[in-house]
């Protein structure tokens, strides 16, 4: 079985995985060495939470599936991504600040005075702690820019 492979391709540890699966570590060591074998239903959340085959899973494919592939990306890797794109990074971060800070004083969470002495993160926790009670525009506005935010994140980690 490619248990052990993947996992480490994914660079996740024993404990992750075995949380992920609501398993238990010895009985994720046990598959990894071949001395147990999942049953049909964990095969499958396993195959699927690696995005392959049972059949590449269990070593009677030899190829695995493309979209396997983005499991591959070494911390290396990411980081000369995140590097290379850390001026686009920056740019839509401080396009996130902004917003948040005029949706944080135009729904009267925090006044115009305070705004630019606060931190982004208490600014962020702010918005968070208020999310429920922000009109229609202010949510709209906000989930269109973090959701822009994370596409921008998400484009630079799978390019």
């Amino acid at each position: 079985m490619r248990l052990r492979q993947l996992r480490k391709e994914a660079h996740m540890s024993q404990a992750d995985l075995a949380k992920h699966l609501n398993i238990g570590q010895t009985t994720l060591s046990s598959w990894e060495t071949g001395k147990r074998v999942p049953d049909e239903y964990v095969l499958k959340e396993i195959a699927k939470f690696f995005d392959v085959s049972i059949e590449y899973l269990m070593e009677t494919e030899d190829i695995a599936p493309v979209g396997s592939q983005s499991l591959n990306i070494t911390s290396y890797d990411l980081a000369m991504r995140i590097l290379e794109n850390f001026p686009t990074l920056i740019s839509n971060y401080e396009r996130v600040i902004e917003t948040c800070k005029m949706v944080v004083v135009g729904c009267r969470l925090l006044s115009a005075e305070s705004i630019d002495t606060i931190a982004p993160e208490k600014l962020l926790q702010t918005i968070s702690d208020n999310y429920d009670s922000l009109p229609e525009s202010g949510k709209s506005t906000m989930d269109y820019i973090l959701t822009e935010f994370s596409e921008a994140v998400n484009d630079i980690i799978n390019c």
